[in-house]
């Protein structure tokens, strides 16, 4: 049985249905257990917040509903866009919860610091970036029943709404507030995508469970590569594999990891390569 107190390894003793009904929150938070930045995590004080935030968000959609009542075509015609774009305006205003991009996390590829990429952070210090704010948009959303997944593009994670055989990108990451894009958008941004990771199937679409712990588990090794505790994070990238072994790039983290390796012991550091 999985619990606050669980060891990231127990991660991996869960079957997929169980993996299935188990917060994502929850999952995001002990792949951060041990980690440089964790060493205060207290996971039952961040899910009492989210909790806390998710009724905020329940109240303030609530209230908001009739705006889209109102106008419909500003949103798309599509519920489930506006809910995420008033989720998303009120994490990030100043006089609501106030989250916002970590700025030292700009144009950078460093992983050190557990609170930059992890739910924690945001929760504790309301910073996140690409790896962790589109994780709150989804604890959130399921914690009020909206039927949002994780997704990924190249070096980088979104959200999306899957509803009746069709879904919708939803972007919170990025400075200001929410938005939504077509694929096509994420072929080029923020990296290109080529033909053939296109038909990998690993890309721009609803993450399942184990995909999902997958890649918390990659970000995991991607912070113990730039703390130079380099068997751990094989064991997290391996860790990554068996839980998704057609969806997780283990060769290409394998390849990097030698490289850091190698840069660590000259003395040179390099930020972790993500190969989300």
């Amino acid at each position: 049985m999985l619990h606050q107190q669980s060891e990231p390894s127990q991660l991996l003793m869960l079957s997929n249905a169980e993996l299935q009904r188990t917060d994502v929150a929850l999952l995001n938070l002990l792949a951060a257990r041990g980690l440089p930045g964790a060493e205060r995590l207290d996971i039952e004080r961040c899910l009492r917040t989210l909790d806390s935030w998710a009724e905020a968000v329940r109240r303030y959609v609530t209230d908001s509903y009739h705006e889209f009542r109102r106008n419909t075509s500003s949103y798309f015609h599509h519920e489930g866009f506006f809910l995420f774009l008033s989720m998303v305006t009120l994490l990030k205003h100043p006089r609501g919860m106030a989250a916002r991009y970590q700025p030292t996390a700009i144009d950078s590829s460093d992983f050190s610091d557990s609170r930059d990429d992890f739910l924690h952070g945001v929760l504790t210090r309301k910073l996140g970036t690409c790896a962790s704010l589109p994780v709150i948009f989804v604890a959130i959303g399921r914690r009020l029943g909206w039927p949002m997944h994780l997704a990924v593009a190249k070096r980088h994670v979104l959200c999306q709404w899957v509803h009746d055989g069709s879904r919708r990108n939803l972007e919170g990451s990025c400075p200001g507030g929410g938005d939504t894009y077509p694929d096509e958008h994420y072929y080029r941004w923020p990296a290109p995508l080529t033909r053939d990771e296109l038909a990998s199937g690993r890309y721009l679409r609803p993450l399942n469970a184990a995909e999902s712990l997958a890649l918390f588990l990659e970000t995991r090794g991607h912070c113990l590569v730039d703390n130079g505790r380099f068997d751990e994070a094989h064991e997290a990238y391996a860790a990554a594999y068996r839980l998704a072994p057609n969806w997780s790039q283990y060769d290409g983290h394998l390849s990097s990891l030698k490289v850091h390796e190698a840069l660590w012991q000259r003395g040179s550091r390099g930020g972790a390569v993500t190969q989300a």
